[in-house]
């Protein structure tokens, strides 16, 4: 079945305004696990590049938790996971190792 596609970011000027996007039809788009995948896919790739300057954070599953769950947090060589973060370490990483191991 072909998906009917909703929108594209290319409606815009820039890629990362989505203005012209009603916030309902996103959120209709993201609730579509292959768009919520991806979308938190890129959000933790954000976080790996945008921490690379400072510290590798790429096998900081906990680090990478909190920052997924908590937004921006500012850039330091010291970063600490939240209860969310080592919750994500702790349960979720370990079941996503097993599924894409089999």
């Amino acid at each position: 079945m072909k998906r009917k596609r909703m929108f594209s970011l290319s409606q815009t000027q820039n890629p990362k305004k989505i203005d012209g996007i009603s916030q309902s039809r996103l959120y209709k788009y993201l609730e579509d696990p292959v768009h919520s995948m991806n979308f938190a896919a890129s959000k933790i790739r954000y976080d790996i590049n945008r921490w690379a300057s400072e510290i590798d954070v790429s096998s900081r599953m906990d680090i990478l938790g909190t920052l997924y769950s908590r937004g921006e947090i500012d850039i330091h060589d010291n970063p600490d996971s939240n209860d969310r973060g080592k919750q994500i370490d702790r349960e979720f990483y370990p079941i996503a190792q097993e599924i894409f191991s089999e």
